[in-house]
């Protein structure tokens, strides 16, 4: 997944879709690990946040 950050900006929204599947599940969870790419085109790692899903539907 890709979100454009244009410079001078310091936030982004991601959405990631969900399907309701009918089936009872614990809570899950999301890890995102973000990837800036330096001035040689580069990918240099960044943080890696994680999030929980609330509501799969």
């Amino acid at each position: 997944m890709y979100a454009y950050v244009p410079a001078g900006a310091l936030t982004a929204e991601l959405s990631v879709p969900t399907v309701a599947d009918g089936i009872s599940e614990p809570e899950e969870s999301l890890k995102l690990q973000v990837t800036t790419y330096d001035e040689r085109g580069e990918p240099q790692p960044g943080p890696v946040l994680t999030g929980t899903v609330r509501d799969g539907s």
